[in-house]
């Protein structure tokens, strides 16, 4: 469903859907409120926002009407997605929808493609070894009945259940369960484990590097 933003049009204050507020809107935001777009504040009144949906900050942010400051994160911008946790403001929008920080994200992440994991690309090159193997003792045996008089279709069949013997299916269950082994050896480490591929991926790595954020607010890595 969607939400309603305060804007001031013809000099009054309306509501409207979020998703009608154009670049150069000027909104009003309040305790409780949803920032609809990326807006710079003209005027502020103990101003609060909470980012952690954008910055992950757990502690609220400051918000303050001034001149431009060089700061990554100047204190007179609100971004679309956060929510205000006290104090009121007035702020002119200057990007909505995915021109927005909030929709530039989201669009990274819909470009970022899942490239296959060690073990993945280790199962594709046995998958055509064994494939190669398969239809050359195939193709070899088929030869060889040929050459002593074999029917050609008891000779075909034959190669093709040559073939088909040749075939690893206990290949697919056996690494599912061992990675389902190795998930649930995490899982009693607090660890959770969304996708099975996760598991082979970090019994690859040789170094693991964790970003977090500190209460007081000190980023910090370990």
């Amino acid at each position: 469903m969607p939400y309603l933003a305060s804007v001031i049009r013809g000099g009054k204050e309306i509501k409207i859907p979020a998703r009608q507020i154009v670049p150069g809107d000027m909104i009003i935001i309040r305790d409780g409120d949803r920032v609809p777009a990326d807006a710079r504040i003209i005027k502020a009144v103990d101003l609060a926002v909470d980012n952690s949906p954008l910055t992950g900050e757990s502690e609220p942010q400051i918000r303050k009407d001034g001149p431009e400051s060089g700061d990554v994160e100047p204190a007179n911008l609100i971004y679309s997605g956060t929510t205000v946790v006290r104090g009121y403001g007035i702020a002119v929008v200057f990007a909505t929808g995915m021109a927005t920080e909030f929709g530039k994200i989201a669009h990274l992440t819909q470009e970022v493609g899942e490239a296959p994991t060690p073990l993945q690309r280790e199962l594709t090159f046995v998958t055509r070894v064994i494939t190669v193997i398969s239809v050359g003792l195939g193709f070899v045996f088929f030869v060889m009945g040929e050459s002593i008089g074999i029917s050609p279709q008891d000779n075909f069949l034959f190669a093709i259940g040559i073939i088909a013997a040749n075939v690893p299916e206990g290949l697919l269950p056996t690494v599912t369960l061992s990675l389902s082994l190795a998930s649930q050896r995490m899982v009693r480490r607090n660890a959770l484990i969304k996708k099975l591929a996760s598991v082979e991926t970090l019994g690859s790595a040789n170094v693991i590097l964790w970003a977090g954020y500190a209460v007081s607010g000190n980023a910090w890595m370990r």
